[in-house]
């Protein structure tokens, strides 16, 4: 039996999505999706800034505004694919969100699998650290994300982006937990100043707000080195559609009577 992208564990979720649902919606999707790149959005490509069409968006995003376009075109995209289900994959949102910032960002980014504890308020945590989940057809209780990787010096500074973590309060209250913090948005800046640097027994009685506890494992890691070659062809489909999504908003902007365009 051929398993596709969604059979294999959900994180943060013992629910699995069907196989025909997800067939019929990547294939009414992704007929046009024969080469991702093709739809790479001008505005947002730093090495074809220069041989770009003339009075593009490029210089009147700043890397915060290209960070959150990003974002949001990930979560529209999975969250349009899989309403229902959304809250249960972050491993989708970290191969997706990779692929996207690497295009985008010409910076090498990989998605990451592994355990996670986020604070919701009040002494109260979600924890997301069963290990063992990684080798369980049902999946369990751990999390994916995304960094970057240092290919030379100006790398040094590794990146966390976590695009899910603007979902945890929903999160928490899908699963009747406590949530008495600030609606979050997402993550992503140095890693050093978003992921609490501890190990789990000795975590603080409080994880102070915009940051995280993070551990990659090696089964982890293992788990997402099998999963991402073993479902290539779908992830390509998902990261066409985000990067149409991109285009999508790319051409929007340029069109818009608010937007500025270099002289």
């Amino acid at each position: 039996m051929t398993t596709t992208l969604f059979d294999l564990p959900p994180s943060r979720s013992y629910d699995l999505i069907g196989r025909a649902s997800h067939a019929e919606v990547l294939s009414a999707r992704s007929a046009e999706a024969s080469n991702a790149l093709s739809f790479m959005p001008t505005a947002y490509a730093p090495s074809r800034a220069s041989a770009g069409r003339s009075g593009s968006a490029t210089s009147s995003l700043s890397p915060e505004a290209i960070k959150h376009r990003v974002v949001h075109a990930v979560d529209s995209v999975i969250r349009s694919l899989f309403p229902e289900k959304y809250l249960g994959l972050c491993h989708a949102y970290a191969v997706v969100g990779s692929n996207i910032a690497s295009i985008v960002l010409g910076r090498e980014y990989r998605p990451v699998a592994g355990l996670a504890v986020i604070d919701s308020g009040v002494g109260c945590f979600i924890k997301l650290i069963d290990n063992n989940a990684f080798s369980r057809i049902e999946g369990g209780a751990y999390h994916c994300w995304i960094e970057s990787v240092g290919t030379h010096a100006a790398d040094a500074e590794k990146e966390l982006v976590d695009i899910t973590y603007q979902h945890n309060n929903d999160y928490a209250k899908q699963h009747r937990m406590i949530w008495r913090k600030q609606a979050p948005s997402y993550l992503w800046g140095r890693f050093g100043d978003l992921v609490v640097e501890t190990e789990l027994d000795a975590l603080p009685t409080a994880i102070p707000e915009g940051k995280i506890w993070l551990r990659e494992t090696a089964a982890g890691s293992d788990w997402m080195s099998r999963h991402v070659a073993g479902h290539a062809d779908e992830y390509l489909k998902l990261t066409t559609i985000a990067l149409k999504e991109l285009k999508l908003a790319d051409d929007l902007f340029i069109r818009s009577p608010t937007s500025t365009s270099p002289a």
